[in-house]
């Protein structure tokens, strides 16, 4: 069963990754703390869409694209602004099962339990998560709660502390790939440096 597999067996068997390529994100791991998927991202190993969708697999929750998709009013009424950012929740849909309201909300970790058990405390429903790209969901929160700017405290005791923060890292080392500012080599140096 997929859900008896870890992520890394999954992507080595669908060929989306290489032995080697999960040692090195695992090693990564031990160093730098965060889930080890996120890590094959930041390390530009697997695409984000391909870890969405060995998640999917993995833990037998259904995917969402959010490409363009806004919250409305509605949904954004049941999940409180600093809630949504904090926990990374973009509501997605409202529906009636039985004689109960369950409200389906997009995340990119799914395994962020007192996320969802918060959600539905303020929301006062049921929440299913449904498993989304990061980039896609940090886009969505934006369209659908807008502020008028972002601040940052990357010091020593603010928001690059928690465990949490671990897919603002892996965005942040991926634009600085992306953008050749470091090397993958330089990154790997670095870390084994620390």
């Amino acid at each position: 069963m997929a859900e008896d597999k870890k992520l890394g067996e999954i992507l080595i068997e669908g060929g989306k990754a290489s032995e080697e390529d999960v040692r090195r994100a695992l090693d990564l791991q031990k160093q730098v703390g965060g889930r080890v998927g996120r890590l094959l991202v930041a390390m530009g190993i697997v695409p984000e869409e391909v870890l969405v969708e060995a998640l999917s697999k993995q833990l037998r929750i259904p995917k969402v694209s959010l490409r363009g998709r806004t919250a409305g009013p509605g949904l954004t009424a049941l999940l409180p602004a600093d809630l949504a950012r904090r926990r990374m929740l973009l509501p997605v849909a409202l529906s009636r099962v039985g004689d109960k309201e369950v409200l389906y909300v997009a995340t990119a970790d799914p395994t962020d339990r007192t996320g969802i058990i918060e959600a539905a405390e303020v929301s006062g429903r049921e929440v299913i998560p449904l498993l989304a790209p990061f980039d896609e969901l940090s886009a969505a929160l934006e369209r659908s709660y807008p502020q008028n700017g972002i601040a940052v405290d990357l010091t020593a005791g603010g928001i690059l502390n928690s465990a949490r923060d671990v897919p603002l890292l892996a965005a942040l080392t991926r634009l600085l790939l992306r953008k050749g500012i470091i090397t993958q080599a330089e990154l790997e140096e670095e870390l084994r440096n620390k």
